[in-house]
């Protein structure tokens, strides 16, 4: 039941990986196998960095505790996301800032935003901004996880393996049609699937 668990957890902070791919593929920009495994990479040792984060948490704190607190954590993640998604779809959202300044929350919008000189492809800087942009978007998924008691070294390994995957996915589904159904419902699909991962950690 862990090993589901902590499949669905990988799958649900790898999503944005295949958005990334999609929105590469479809405006037909080109991502090395460099740029995926520099991706991968960053993403795996923020993943790691954070769920080690939340295993320093569980020294302070009772397990059982730990375990609803992190269960709890993902739940309330869930939700947030599948507001995010609400807001969104109702326009509710603010155009805060006009300026050229990048933030993340707009790389992860806009994944070809990363290629901030237009040349087609991204270089080795760009593609390290749009690795933090989606390691940030998942760190507090990472302590989140590691509280709820999910195998830290394991989900580094599937991190890995599912992050390279996923992207070079998001890559040929591009290619190949330009719906942007995933796009448009990533936030809701992530939300559900994280929740789903809280309530069976919360559980067993």
């Amino acid at each position: 039941m862990h090993f589901i668990s902590l499949l669905l957890f990988v799958l649900s902070a790898n999503i944005d990986n295949i958005i990334v791919g999609i929105t590469y593929g479809i405006k037909q920009l080109n991502l090395t196998s460099t740029n995926i495994m520099t991706i991968t990479i960053i993403i795996t040792l923020g993943t790691a960095i954070s769920m080690y984060f939340g295993k320093i948490i569980c020294l302070y704190i009772n397990s059982n505790l730990a375990n609803n607190l992190g269960s709890g954590m993902l739940i309330i993640l869930g939700l947030w996301y599948i507001v995010d998604f609400l807001l969104s779809t109702m326009k509710i959202h603010k155009n805060k800032d006009k300026t050229n300044h990048l933030c993340y929350k707009e790389v992860l919008n806009n994944p070809e935003k990363a290629d901030i000189d237009k040349s087609g492809s991204i270089d080795f800087k760009e593609c390290t901004f749009l690795s933090i942009a989606l390691t940030l978007n998942n760190s507090a998924l990472g302590i989140s996880a590691s509280l709820a008691g999910l195998n830290i070294k394991i989900t580094i390994i599937l991190t890995f393996i599912i992050g390279i995957l996923t992207i070079k996915l998001g890559l040929y589904i591009g290619r190949k049609c330009t719906s942007n159904f995933l796009n448009k419902y990533a936030n809701l699909i992530s939300g559900f699937i994280i929740i789903l991962v809280g309530i069976i950690e919360l559980i067993i």
